[in-house]
Parts: structure tokens; C-alpha cells; sequence
């Protein structure tokens, strides 16, 4: 009785898991007036308009406040702004990606320098809780490090990963320990970089949707030597954490041309509220690397995430 039970249960999760997922993309959007010129490169929804927004090229180890205004019924961005920066005297850690923890009213940090995951209160001061890529995994190749944060509700436990190939994904639990790690596969590389350009490829962000499932985010940038044809290729994807499936949900392209300066590096992403109808809100950063020769724009973007009621494999939403 109690096997069948337990099979029953893991059955209900793994239908959980597989429920039918759309996914809406929203058009990019600036706000230079409001939003300064930076590295922003990972972000957490504190609730409310409130997010946590942190930058790799800090000065000091912390995080910013932005204050973000929503349509509730599109998701498109309305307004955003720089409410200032939360932080330590330390200098920072090439901080990478930011997860909100409710339960304990802090903020995790991963740093791609140290390779640690910090806690912050939400003046930004250190709790002294934190945790590490592990020894066992190996040492991390230089800036190629700690990458992706996200906090799931559900099982009170942190998402990690590192950026580039060979991924893993580390389930991290309440009293900071590793206590789960998966191989992550990526997508076949659409080019193979010409010498002297710029190309990076990996998984820069995560986000929690449930205890068995996450949406991984794969990113595929390339400039080249002359800048223009540069371009930035994203994938969005749902993972199974059951089952190590994952399922295309959407993709997006942007680019660097004479009359097209779009190009957008998504490096942070997060859920935010529910809209009119219970749909759910995904926003993204992008970094523009302090909005490199005046020409890239710090991005943001939001898509509309919907879960159907009907079992079956998420839906592909262009």
C-alpha cells in the first residue's frame, strides 16, 4: 500500500510537471531617462513594482532596486526606474544573477569571481549564510563561472548552474547544501565563431515555475571584429527536472545592423506578478555592457507565461 502510494504520488508530480505551457513574447523596451547606462545581469521580484537588480561590473558587492509598473492585462512594460543601489563596502564579485528568498525576507547573490552564492539582507549587508561550487564539480574556467540564480516557493530550495559546457544544474537546499546535481544539455550551436570575434554560448539565466520544473534560458551571442552582423539568438525552455526533458517554449533573435540596433545580451530573468486572468509575467534584462559605445541600450523584456489545465507537453509560442 504505501509503494503504490508513494508511485501514485510521484505519477501526480511527474502530470504536474508535463502540464501544458504557453508562452507570449512582448516587444523589448528602454528607459534611458530612468534606467542608467550599465551591467545589469541578473534580476528577482521582491513583490509588488519592487525588483532586485544586481550588476557584474559593480563597484561594490550588492544590488539595485528597480521599479517596474506592468500592464495588467498585456505584461508590457510601462515604466521602469533605478530606485538606487543596496550594497556592501566589499568590493564586488562580478555578481551574476540575484534570487529572493521569502520566507527569510533575504536575497542571494551569485558571484562569478569567488564562485559563492551570498546572502543579503534587504538593507545589503552580508547575513554570513552562503555556499560554493563545489570542489567535487572541479575548478571553474575564468569568467565562466557561476551564472544562473532562482529561488522555488515550493521546495524552499536555490537553482544554480555554471555558464558554459559542460552545464550543471544544482538543486541547493535550505541549509545551503548541494543536494542535487544534473548534467544540462544545450542546443547545437547555430555557428562556429570566426577568429577575432567575440562568442559566448551557455545559460545565463533560470527560474523556478514549481518543485519539478524550471525555465532555462539559452543564449547564443556572436560580434564580430566590425560589430555590425552581431547578433544575440535566445531560447526559452521548460525543464523537467524528473524527468531532464526539456521542451522548446519560444525563441527570439536580435541584432546589430546600420538601421537595426536592437542587439540585446538577456543575462537576467524572473517571475513577476500574475496579470488580470491569472496569466503569469516573465521578465528579462539585458546587459548592455554600460551601453557600449553609446550604441546598445539596457534592454528589458516580458513575456506571458500561461498553464493549462490539460496534461500533455508545452506549447511552442513564437
Amino acid at each position: 500500500m504505501r509503494r503504490t502510494l508513494i508511485l501514485i504520488l510521484l505519477l501526480l508530480r511527474l502530470a504536474s510537471a508535463l502540464s501544458q505551457i504557453s508562452i507570449t513574447l512582448n516587444p523589448q523596451q528602454q528607459f534611458k531617462e530612468t534606467i542608467p547606462a550599465g551591467n545589469y545581469s541578473g534580476i528577482a521580484w521582491l513583490g509588488g513594482t519592487r525588483y532586485a537588480v544586481v550588476s557584474d561590473k559593480s563597484e561594490h558587492d550588492g544590488y539595485y532596486v528597480f521599479d517596474i509598473q506592468l500592464d495588467t492585462i498585456t505584461g508590457a512594460i510601462l515604466s521602469a526606474k533605478n530606485l538606487g543601489f543596496y550594497g556592501s563596502e566589499r568590493h564586488g564579485r562580478d555578481d551574476e544573477d540575484i534570487a529572493y528568498l521569502p520566507d527569510r525576507c533575504t536575497l542571494m547573490i551569485s558571484g562569478e569571481t569567488d564562485n559563492h552564492i551570498i546572502e543579503f539582507d534587504q538593507q545589503g549587508r552580508y547575513t554570513g549564510r552562503a555556499t560554493a561550487w563545489p570542489d567535487s564539480l572541479g575548478k571553474l574556467p575564468e569568467n565562466e563561472g557561476l551564472e544562473a540564480l532562482t529561488y522555488c516557493k515550493e521546495s524552499h530550495h536555490l537553482w544554480t548552474c555554471n555558464e558554459t559546457a559542460p552545464i550543471r544544474l544544482l538543486e541547493i537546499d535550505s541549509v545551503m547544501n548541494v543536494c542535487h546535481v544534473i548534467p544540462y544539455k544545450m542546443d547545437t550551436a547555430s555557428i562556429s565563431p570566426h577568429e577575432g570575434a567575440f562568442y559566448t554560448f551557455g545559460v545565463p539565466a533560470l527560474c523556478a515555475l514549481n518543485a519539478d520544473s524550471l525555465l532555462v534560458l539559452e543564449r547564443e551571442a556572436y560580434v564580430p571584429k566590425m560589430k555590425l552582423g552581431a547578433f544575440v539568438k535566445c531560447k526559452l525552455f521548460c525543464y523537467n527536472i524528473l524527468t531532464s526533458k526539456k521542451t522548446l517554449l519560444t525563441q527570439w533573435q536580435t541584432n546589430m545592423k546600420i538601421f537595426d540596433h536592437g542587439f540585446a545580451n538577456y543575462e537576467g530573468m524572473c517571475l513577476g506578478p500574475k496579470l488580470t486572468g491569472g496569466k503569469r509575467v516573465v521578465v528579462l534584462v539585458a546587459d548592455s555592457q554600460n551601453q557600449y559605445a553609446g550604441v546598445l541600450r539596457d534592454w528589458l523584456k516580458t513575456a506571458v507565461l500561461v498553464k493549462g489545465i490539460a496534461t500533455g507537453k508545452p506549447q511552442r509560442n513564437k
